[in-house]
């Protein structure tokens, strides 16, 4: 492989703001590019997917869980080991000039900190055999990263940053001639002159293994992994800075949303908050969500502006006030995003709104057919993120005779062929159409099968619309 070979753009490797310039792996555990583009989310079984033309997967030993991110429990010989990167050292030249960038959250954090090696270096597939050492450790609340020498002791290192419990964060560290410099969330935080030791004629990189050649502790990672980059060159102190800035939406991106569904059943205003936020946890878990509920017959929507929210999703099987249908025409066109479900889009009229703020065609009835699974979809949107499966359930709860506005477009359907999920922009509004009710089958047996993905097409439709994703 030609050294410093640039990075190849085309439609599926097309990074946005990251720089792509000598990057030979890339594991982007969270982002959600990977699924558009490859229709997995970051790997399969045992394979962690690189992302560059190197094709440069990783092994995943023992099976770590994917959860959004790449999951690991600190235990070695179970479910949640380490990963294993095939050998990189063809990528080099012999001055060995390096960046390691890693996204990642110290899930196991407590009030005295935590112990674990984050990224291992190996110079074979084994690991605590040959040449190994702790490249990036964390100890007490400190991070630290370090490369082995020749020269006495060994494993020379330097502080990094503290990680605090519940965040995502970011380390990156550069090497050129002699001269480690590490990086904290975009800023420099550190340097070293340091020779190091070239490990030929092999490289490999573990996340989250054990390493007896360590600045502390060396033991196994407990945490998440959401994105790790590898390049033969050493990147510049604004090119660390713009890989940053563009991949923490990924990380930190949060949603201001207000269900609002007047006058329903408290048990089945309670499943949906449940469906959405679990679905949000498993699809989106570094991102915020934040949930205002509104099950009161009397909310007019009077404090519906896009300083308090970026997105609704509304739904009843009851009424609305007149006061709201004014409220939501007017957040709309202040740029706020708009999900509307069953009934609110079948029987039951959002007095005063506007329906054409919206993907569909406001109809009469409210049944499209009982037991209608999920039929011809488009897979890369967004909206179908994690999406396989749906079944309306045996009542059928949803609109029959959708007709899309102008302007919409048609992300799923019914196995019938009516309307199930529809979308439409306006000016900066994102809206989306989900027609079901939004109740499932754990509070009433004959509402949506809820061990289909009713709750990751309203997640989905939530982030989308409140400009997340």
């Amino acid at each position: 492989m030609p050294i410093g070979l640039s990075f190849k753009q085309n439609s599926l490797y097309n990074y946005g703001g990251i720089s792509p310039n000598n990057l030979i792996m890339y594991h982007s555990t969270y982002n959600p590019l990977y699924y558009y583009n490859t229709g997995a989310y970051f790997g399969t079984g045992s394979t962690m997917f690189d992302l560059t033309v190197y094709k440069n997967n990783s092994s995943i030993i023992n099976q770590a869980p994917y959860s959004g991110a790449l999951s690991l429990n600190g235990i070695g010989t179970s479910t949640g080991g380490y990963t294993l990167s095939p050998n990189l050292v063809s990528y080099f030249s012999s001055s060995f000039n390096e960046t390691q960038e890693i996204w990642f959250k110290n899930s196991f954090y407590n009030q005295s900190g935590t112990n674990g090696v984050v990224i291992s270096h190996l110079g074979q597939t084994g690991t605590n055999v040959g040449y190994h050492h702790s490249n990036f450790e964390i100890s007490g609340k400190t991070g630290y990263v370090g490369l082995f020498t020749l020269s006495i002791p060994g494993l020379s290192y330097v502080p990094v940053d503290t990680y605090i419990d519940g965040n995502w964060n970011c380390m990156a560290w550069t090497y050129s001639g002699t001269l480690l410099t590490v990086y904290s969330n975009g800023v420099k935080k550190n340097t070293l002159t340091v020779t190091r030791y070239t490990p030929t004629p092999s490289y490999h990189i573990s996340l989250g293994t054990t390493d007896f050649t360590c600045m502390f502790t060396g033991t196994y990672f407990k945490g998440q992994i959401g994105s790790f980059k590898v390049y033969n060159r050493s990147l510049t102190s604004d090119e660390i800075l713009q890989n940053y800035k563009y991949e923490k939406n990924f990380f930190t991106r949060s949603v201001r949303v207000n269900v609002i569904g007047p006058s329903e059943d408290a048990t089945w205003y309670a499943d949906i908050i449940t469906k959405i936020t679990t679905a949000k946890n498993l699809l989106y878990p570094g991102y915020t969500l934040t949930i205002t509920q509104n099950n009161n017959s009397a909310y007019s929507g009077s404090d519906l502006t896009v300083s308090n929210y970026d997105t609704v999703l509304i739904f009843t099987d009851g009424g609305f006030t007149s006061p709201l249908g004014t409220n939501l025409n007017n957040f709309v066109t202040a740029g706020g995003g708009f999900v509307i479900c069953t009934f609110a889009n079948a029987s039951v009229s959002i007095v005063n709104f506007t329906y054409t703020n919206c993907p569909i065609v406001f109809p009469g009835n409210q049944s499209a057919g009982g037991n209608l699974t999920l039929g011809t979809y488009t897979s890369s949107d967004p909206l179908m993120n994690g999406v396989s499966s749906f079944n309306i359930g045996t009542s059928g709860y949803g609109a029959s005779g959708l007709t899309l506005q102008a302007g919409a477009t048609s992300v799923a359907s019914y196995s019938n062929g009516t309307n199930l999920v529809a979308k439409k922009t306006i000016g900066s509004a994102r809206t989306v159409s989900l027609n079901f009710f939004p109740p499932s089958s754990t509070v009433r047996t004959d509402f949506w099968n809820a061990s289909t993905d009713g709750g990751k097409l309203m997640a989905n439709a939530i982030m989308w619309s409140g400009k997340a994703i």
